[in-house]
């Protein structure tokens, strides 16, 4: 029990000198909204194919899915920031001699970062939630369980990142080093997360270096829940629209067809077969982009002819089959045959 009273009267410290200073509860207002209304935007005309859980390559992405992508990415932005920063404040404690008094005093030195932690936890999670709130009113769609598992990484994330720069601080003592050292890391963090921008515009070598950052898995994961508006549809129905999805077989063929009929490109220096989908822009650059598409949607499709029943759900279903016919449509118009009329589809049941 000494230990949480220690923590909590250090917490009250904290909490105490930063709303003490104006600037900074205006910053910790404003920032995350600056962002959504800044660059939130710019993703709307993005082709909604690069951004997860957009179904449609050629369209405008709209307000609702820029925003079910960009909120969690700017969340977990929000943590790193909010929390590698922190350390610089420690460094300034050090200087004036506020640990050592601290260290004097019969408070667990543990709380003395604890204390910290939590105030910066707790600054991070309202930021998130005003983030949340701002982005509803810019057209964010997302169930409250999605919400909920984002605060609850917030608050990993920042306890982790947090004590992590508490503890570098303390062993650098230096701003004129910590500084480098925390731009070196969270830089290429950032970059590499797809925080900003889909990974799916970055070249097959970038997003394999960028399977090393454990913060894209956790955006990712977050990104699904926000965009899991489906999650409540019964079982019969999601099940037909994922049976439905296999219709689509054509369009590996059709693409084959394309490169067969362009004359396929030089082999790889290693000699490695490539995908169709990487094949295709280099002999049909017009179809480039569908090809980014199919091939971003190759895990989902693969997942629906498996026969797993949450694979998409069935506005996917019906925009995939939708840009299937278009895409065979375009192939038989690059290959120079008669367009056919797609068969109809068997009812369901």
């Amino acid at each position: 029990m000494s230990f949480i009273h220690d923590t909590l009267v250090v917490f009250r410290r904290e909490m105490r000198l930063s709303l003490r200073n104006p600037a900074w509860v205006v910053i910790v207002l404003v920032q995350p909204v600056l962002y959504l209304v800044l660059f939130g935007p710019l993703l709307t005309k993005l082709p909604a194919g690069t951004l997860a859980g957009s179904v449609s390559p050629s369209a405008p992405a709209g307000a609702a899915a820029a925003y079910r992508f960009f909120v969690p990415g700017l969340l977990i932005q929000l943590g790193l920031f909010g929390s590698m920063f922190v350390g610089f404040a420690i460094i300034s404690d050090w200087r004036g001699g506020v640990i050592e008094r601290f260290r004097v005093t019969p408070v667990s030195r543990l709380a003395v970062m604890s204390g910290r932690v939590l105030r910066d936890t707790l600054v991070l999670v309202v930021q998130a939630v005003i983030l949340v709130l701002v982005g509803i009113g810019f057209g964010l769609r997302a169930p409250v369980t999605a919400v909920l598992i984002s605060l609850g990484f917030i608050v990993l994330v920042a306890v982790g990142l947090a004590s992590v720069s508490y503890a570098t601080a303390l062993t650098v003592k230096s701003e004129d080093a910590f500084a480098p050292m925390l731009n070196s890391v969270i830089v290429p963090l950032v970059l590499l997360s797809g925080i900003l921008l889909p990974m799916t515009l970055a070249p097959g070598w970038l997003q394999g270096v960028a399977r090393v950052s454990p913060f894209r898995y956790i955006i990712d994961a977050m990104r699904v829940a926000f965009d899991d508006l489906g999650v409540d549809q019964p079982p019969g129905l999601a099940l037909r629209c994922v049976n439905r999805i296999p219709h689509g077989r054509g369009l590996g063929s059709s693409a084959a067809a394309i490169v067969a009929a362009r004359g396929e490109p030089g082999r790889s220096r290693r000699g490695k077969p490539r995908s169709v989908w990487e094949l295709l822009p280099q002999v049909e650059p017009a179809l480039a982009e569908w090809a980014a598409f199919f091939a971003a949607g190759a895990a989902k499709r693969a997942a629906a002819e498996a026969g797993l029943p949450r694979a998409a759900s069935p506005q996917e279903a019906d925009d995939l089959l939708r840009d299937a016919e278009t895409f065979l449509s375009l192939a038989e118009t690059a290959l120079g045959v008669e367009v056919q009329s797609p068969l109809p589809l068997r009812p369901a049941g």
